[in-house]
């Protein structure tokens, strides 16, 4: 891996994960040459079984996931039981995040930022409509 790069987003977080869990092997699209890209494939063939295997536990527990609290918890034993620990559930990459990448303060931020200008927006006009409605003047007629 070539480690975390913000040119291409979550990307690379995505990337990482998937290569920590590993599900398979992360290349960023401008480090990749000839040389890298065939001792990548290299690599996952040889370790096919691992990478086989890795695939199999995951989509066995997103297909067994139960709903309901009481199943959930016999779930989850079955599965300390299994595999003697949850660490593989924890996501690793939150402790790197900060507060606001966590919450998605940033995205909210600028919705935000945008709702209320169109808001105030919308209200100055509106105002001024009511206003220049309110200002008729009236002409006396001269008898």
């Amino acid at each position: 891996s070539s480690g975390i790069n913000a040119e291409y987003g979550d990307q690379s977080m995505v990337g990482y994960m998937m290569e920590y869990k590993r599900f398979g092997e992360m290349i960023f699209p401008s480090h990749i040459t000839g040389d890298l890209f065939k001792g990548v494939v290299t690599k996952m063939i040889k370790n096919q079984d691992l990478y086989k295997s890795k695939m199999q536990e995951a989509r066995y527990i997103f297909d067994t996931e139960p709903a309901k609290g009481r199943a959930k918890l016999f779930y989850f034993t079955d599965l300390l039981l299994k595999y003697g620990n949850l660490r593989f559930l924890r996501n690793e990459m939150m402790k790197e995040q900060s507060f606001l990448e966590i919450h998605n303060l940033d995205v909210l931020g600028v919705i935000t930022f945008t709702a209320l200008s169109v808001i105030g927006m919308l209200v100055k006009c509106l105002a001024s409509i009511y206003k220049k409605d309110r200002t008729i003047t009236y002409e006396k007629k001269e008898s």
